[in-house]
Formats: structure tokens, C-alpha cells, sequence
């Protein structure tokens, strides 16, 4: 099998996975054993990959076999996301919100679950892909910048970063400097504007081959001329209800439907849709995020040596960048980081630019936004806002939004949802932080003695 040494290699690092997850008590599971439900049966590790006793074996071996595969339409589930809002009407400057801007509002949030088939098959070739990128980013310096997506070892524990750790990481950088300038951009719609024929180039460039080979092209075609079903409408054209789903969820090997009932009710119903845009990868795939970090690797390249070279800090988590550099280039940073980012294709979000200035003598940190041209008076941000905390001088505090997303739609005191905050505390002694955990609490607390 022309595969064969890489698939020894992913089931031994997906053995290496299951072991870490059971050491460190985590809920997360194999790839192909995941809780939703989707055309084909879950498949699950030690029963089917351990022992060799499932087909995706055979395909996963055989460079052939997946350039045969036919890949089954991902789900689509859009995600009603409630966005934190909590403000006054009026804002300090005197500036009238709208309502919109002070109370909370929906965001769709578009994921895509692939076939559990195809997951396995999409985290194998990120498996391939990943021991070359590593690569690029430890020759190019890099290990530090791209932080979304990876395996960072955190060299006193030896396990990976959380998300608390490069918090905190964040916060120590800050710390470093006397004067520094704080510029924070968000790229409008990541997934969705990537674009098809420079994500096929940056892929070859990974591999270092000038063509890619025909099982690359066909993951590659899979991924960004992708199939995709509406969850609700196959639902309903499959009859189920909410009782029929949960007895499916029950069954280990259950599948929504067989593929005569497929054919039938959902491929000649017309509810199967492609993307046919040129851009845009499904955003919820096992190699998703691996291939927006690939499609970046030039803008990472170029803006960390041009920030490095003036004394700075570049980081990048997926579509959110941070800047740290001398407060008298911020505005030069950001026409660059404009010019960098519109020959990827991409855009930056205005209304979520952040740009700030921090003397560590008075421990003051100043909204210098005026400092990029950008006139968005409702921005009046007092500390800058980065992975779900807030940075002070000396502490850190968890961002409302982080608080409001942990307990929406619950109030209950469950024990896993103050595992996050708890943890978090313990990792920054801040007493600040302390102080938001436990009002949080006693609200939740005289909500339920109210009930």
C-alpha cells in the first residue's frame, strides 16, 4: 500500500491523542466517533481502526482508493450564536448607541459536520500536511506567531497550551515593554473568502512539489467545491423527530438514513447545494483549520519579519491578529497590514479594530484607534481584549462575553462549567479575576433560591 507508512503514523498519533484525553480526564473523542448523526455509522477506534477491522483501513492505505472515494455531503447546522451585549445608551464621549450596540444580537455561525467516513480521511491527510508546516513555521520562526489550530508545547507542564496559557503568554509580552502600541485586527469572514486557487498553490508549496498528486487534488477538490445538506430540511424530509434522533444518538452505529433512502428522499429532492464560488472551505472539518493556517503562511511570513525587525510581537489565532510595536508605527503597521491582507483576498473588519497604547510607569493602558484614521466614536474600549480575557497592568479578567457564553441558556452551578474559570484563576493569581467568579455565582445562586 503506497499509504502505508503514513497511516502508521496517524494511528499512532490518534493512539497517542485517546491516551492524552484519558490522562487528562477530557471529553474529547476520535475523530470518526464523534456525537452527531450523518449519512454513514460512527467509527470508532478500538473497534475499527486498532484492529483493522473497518473498510476506511483499506482507503486510508491506498492513495488510489481515496481518488475513487466519493465523499458524502457535509451537514450543515447554522449556529444561533447570542452576542454580549451590556451597555449604556449613551457612551462616555457623549455618542448615542444604537440598539443594536447595547443589547445582545444573534450571529449565524455556519458548521459544517463532515461524514464520519470522511473525517477520518480528513484527519489523516492533516496529519500529512501538518509535519511539513511545522516545518516552514520552525525554519521561518514562526512557533511563536500562529497559534490557532496547533499543538503548542508548554514547556513546564510538557502538555499543550490552552487557551488560558497563551492568555497569559500575551499578557507577559506586554509586560516586557516600558511604552509599547497595541494594534488588534479581525479579518471579515475568514473561511469563507479563502480563496480556491491560492489555498491549491500554498498546499503544493507545503508539500514542496510543483503539482499536486491526484489523492491531494481530490481532498483538495472535496474541501473547496464541497457538497452540503441543510440539517433541518433533510430532518424533515427524512420524517424524523426529536424522539427518532435520540434513539439514533443511542445506537453506536446508527446512520440518518441508508443509501437507498439517500438517493430517494435527499439527493432527488434537490437538497443537495455545492459551492461553486471560487472561494470559501467548510468551516467545522478536521483540516479546516490547518488549511486556513497553510493559506496564510505568506501574510505571516512577511508581517512577523516586518514587526520583528522594529523591535515587535506578531501573533496571529485564526482571523484574529495582534501587534505589539513602537506606538509611533502603529499607523504605518496598519496601512501595511491592509496592503499584506487585500493581496490574500481577505478583509479586515473595521468595527472590530482595536488599537490601544501602554506606559508601564503609570500602568495606563489609552484607546488610540484616532491613531489608525478609524473614526468609530462607539469604540471607547478601556484595556485590550484578546482570547476571551482582558489585559490590565497587573491582572487579567475574563471578557463579559466569555462569562455570558459559558452560562447562556443554563444557570445551573454545574461543576464543568466553572472547570474553565477555576483553572483560569488558579494559572494567573488574579484576585480580579476571583472577584468576577464569584459574582457570577452568588447571581446564579439567588436565581435558583428565587425558583
Amino acid at each position: 500500500m503506497d499509504n502505508d507508512i503514513n497511516y502508521q503514523q496517524w494511528v499512532e498519533a490518534q493512539r497517542n491523542k485517546i491516551c492524552e484525553w484519558r490522562r487528562s480526564n477530557s471529553k474529547k473523542k476520535f475523530v470518526g466517533e464523534r456525537g452527531y448523526l450523518h449519512f454513514d455509522g460512527k467509527i470508532f477506534f478500538r473497534d475499527h481502526i486498532d484492529t483493522g477491522g473497518h473498510s476506511i483501513n483499506e482507503i486510508l492505505r491506498s492513495t488510489d482508493a481515496i481518488v475513487r472515494h466519493r465523499f458524502l455531503p457535509f451537514i450543515r447546522d447554522d449556529q444561533r450564536v447570542r452576542k454580549f451585549r451590556d451597555k449604556k445608551e449613551i457612551t462616555s464621549l457623549g455618542c448615542v448607541r444604537k440598539h443594536s450596540q447595547r443589547f445582545p444580537t444573534i450571529k449565524n455561525r455556519p458548521i459544517m459536520f463532515a461524514a464520519h467516513r470522511d473525517a477520518c480521511i480528513y484527519s489523516f491527510y492533516g496529519e500529512i500536511l501538518t509535519r511539513p508546516y511545522e516545518l516552514i513555521l520552525k525554519n521561518k520562526k514562526l512557533d511563536d506567531a500562529v497559534l490557532a489550530y496547533r499543538k503548542i508545547c508548554n514547556k513546564t507542564t510538557g502538555r499543550n497550551k490552552s487557551n488560558i496559557d497563551l492568555a497569559q503568554d500575551f499578557h507577559k509580552k506586554i509586560m516586557s515593554y516600558d511604552k509599547v502600541g497595541i494594534l488588534m485586527a479581525d479579518m471579515s469572514s475568514f473561511f469563507d473568502t479563502i480563496d480556491h486557487k491560492r489555498l491549491a498553490d500554498r498546499w503544493k508549496e507545503t508539500l514542496g512539489l510543483d503539482i499536486l498528486p491526484p489523492d491531494h487534488t481530490a481532498i483538495l477538490k472535496s474541501l473547496t467545491r464541497y457538497r452540503y445538506v441543510f440539517k433541518r430540511e433533510i430532518y424533515k424530509a427524512l420524517n424524523l423527530s426529536d424522539k427518532k434522533t435520540k434513539e439514533l444518538s443511542k445506537s453506536r452505529l446508527a446512520a440518518l438514513c441508508g443509501s437507498k433512502q439517500f438517493n430517494q428522499n435527499i439527493k432527488k429532492a434537490g437538497l443537495i447545494r455545492q459551492n461553486r464560488s471560487g472561494r470559501g472551505i467548510p468551516q467545522g472539518s478536521p483540516i479546516s483549520g490547518l488549511l486556513a493556517n497553510i493559506y496564510m503562511t505568506i501574510f505571516d511570513e512577511k508581517m512577523h519579519d516586518y514587526v520583528v525587525s522594529r523591535g515587535g510581537h506578531y501573533g496571529r489565532y485564526s482571523d484574529d491578529i495582534v501587534v505589539l510595536i513602537d506606538e509611533s508605527l502603529l499607523f504605518d503597521t496598519y496601512e501595511f497590514m491592509k496592503t499584506l491582507i487585500k493581496d490574500e483576498g481577505i478583509k479586515i473588519n473595521n468595527k472590530k479594530t482595536d488599537c490601544f497604547t501602554f506606559n508601564k510607569a503609570t500602568g495606563e493602558f489609552i484607546n488610540a484607534l484616532n491613531v489608525l484614521g478609524i473614526d468609530n466614536p462607539l469604540n471607547n474600549k478601556q484595556r485590550p481584549q484578546y482570547l476571551g480575557f482582558m489585559y490590565g497592568s497587573k491582572d487579567m479578567f475574563l471578557r463579559s462575553a466569555t462569562l455570558a457564553r459559558r452560562f447562556r441558556g443554563n444557570n445551573k452551578l454545574d461543576k464543568n462549567r466553572w472547570n474553565y474559570f477555576r483553572l483560569a484563576q488558579q494559572k494567573t493569581h488574579s484576585k480580579p479575576m476571583a472577584k468576577q467568579i464569584i459574582k457570577v455565582r452568588n447571581k446564579i445562586k439567588r436565581k435558583q433560591d428565587e425558583q
